[in-house]
Formats: structure tokens, C-alpha cells, sequence
């Protein structure tokens, strides 16, 4: 009896760890939805991938080329359709799988960019969640990542929030400051912002460096702050 009474004690610790084990896991997959968005509206959505989360940097494995093959296709790239339902859905679960994946995050953009440009192109409603939340989402995963800080500032250049997008842009040279382009990329947001001496300490960085890209330069040329 005691030998029972022993395993069964046994069993039920063991059952008690894997359920431990098993909320952890689950608990650092679940679909995590930080912040609110330009509206000040919670970030939140309905979660339909139930899997692993992956980083696009690193696992360009199988588990990538199912999630590109049945949702995240050419089709899908383009905005054109979608794969296994609407166009939104295949890379909602995308991104689900793989938040900071930057082709489905650049084709999201373009997405909210065509709602809020033409209607009359088929597009019926604003991405929900908001471009920004997916943004958040895969900072809040992949808080390294210095494209995804660098694609969310080009996102946020294009609706016009500058100072949010001038933060971004510094967020992603300070995550990678030895990217030149990124630099170069600032700079040039810079010059827009008519902020001439902040644009030409970014270029003398990277024309010290070699960089071959011009327009910076001449751009602070004909503004008249850069010599050569």
C-alpha cells in the first residue's frame, strides 16, 4: 500500500511540473499585444496561430517555408489576394508566427497606406489591429531588432507622425549603429525636417566610412552646409 500511495504521489507531482512546464511554454508563445495605438485603443486581436513564435532573423527554416507556402505567398506580397482567405488574414497569421517578419509588416504598410489613400481599390476598413500594435508586438519579442524599429519609422514618416518617427529612427541606430544605410536613411528624413546640422553630422559618419550613396550629400550641398 505504501508503494501505491508513494507513486501515486509520485504521478501526481509529475503531472503537476508538466502542467508548469506546459503553462510557461504557452505563456511565452501566446500572442502578446502591448500598448495602444495612434488612437489610444488598446492593441489587441483574435488569435488564430497557436504555434511556436519564431524570429525571422534567425529560423528560415521549415517552419518558414510552410507559413510562406500556405499564407504569406506572392499573391499576398503584392496585396493582390489572399491564400487561405482574405488578404489581411494570411498575413495577420504571418506575423503571428513571425512578428518581426519585415516582408509581411511592409506589405501590412502598404496595405493601410492603399485604405487610407483610395477606397475605391476593394479595401473595405482599416487594419485591425492598427500597423502601429504589430509594431509594438514584434519590438515587445524582438527588442534587438533594429530593422523592425527602422521599418516602423519609415511607416510613421509616411502618416506624417515625424517626432514618433524621428524616435524610431534613433532607436534603430542605436540597436545598430554600425549600419550605415540606416544612417543615411535618418539623414535624409533630416534634411526633410530642416534639421541641416543633425542630417550632415549623420553624413560625415558615413562618408567617413565609404558609404556610395549621394543624394544626402548633395541634398546638403544645395542647402549650403556641406563642403567639400
Amino acid at each position: 500500500m505504501k508503494a501505491i500511495k508513494h507513486l501515486s504521489v509520485l504521478i501526481y507531482g509529475i503531472a503537476i511540473l508538466i502542467c508548469i512546464v506546459f503553462f510557461n511554454i504557452s505563456y511565452a508563445n501566446e500572442v502578446l499585444w502591448v500598448g495602444v495605438d495612434l488612437k489610444g485603443a488598446p492593441c489587441m486581436a483574435k488569435k488564430i496561430y497557436h504555434g511556436k513564435i519564431f524570429d525571422y532573423r534567425k529560423d528560415r527554416g521549415p517552419n518558414l517555408a510552410v507559413v510562406e507556402e500556405y499564407h504569406f505567398t506572392r499573391n499576398v506580397q503584392n496585396l493582390r489576394k489572399g491564400n487561405t482567405g482574405y488578404i489581411l488574414g494570411d498575413i495577420h497569421y504571418t506575423l503571428e508566427a513571425f512578428p518581426n517578419h519585415y516582408k509581411a509588416l511592409n506589405s501590412l504598410i502598404y496595405y493601410q497606406l492603399i485604405y487610407q489613400s483610395d477606397i475605391k481599390k476593394g479595401v473595405r476598413g482599416a487594419v485591425k489591429p492598427s500597423v502601429e500594435c504589430y509594431f509594438k508586438r514584434a519590438i515587445s519579442f524582438f527588442p534587438d531588432d533594429a530593422n523592425v524599429e527602422i521599418l516602423y519609422a519609415v511607416y510613421l514618416k509616411k502618416i506624417k507622425r515625424y517626432k514618433m518617427a524621428d524616435k524610431h529612427y534613433q532607436k534603430a541606430i542605436d540597436k545598430a549603429p554600425e549600419n550605415l544605410k540606416y544612417r543615411y536613411i535618418y539623414g535624409l528624413f533630416l534634411i526633410k525636417e530642416k534639421k541641416y546640422s543633425l542630417a550632415k553630422k549623420e553624413a560625415e559618419i558615413i562618408y567617413s566610412k565609404g558609404f556610395s550613396g549621394q543624394k544626402l550629400k548633395q541634398k546638403l550641398i544645395d542647402v549650403g552646409v556641406w563642403n567639400e
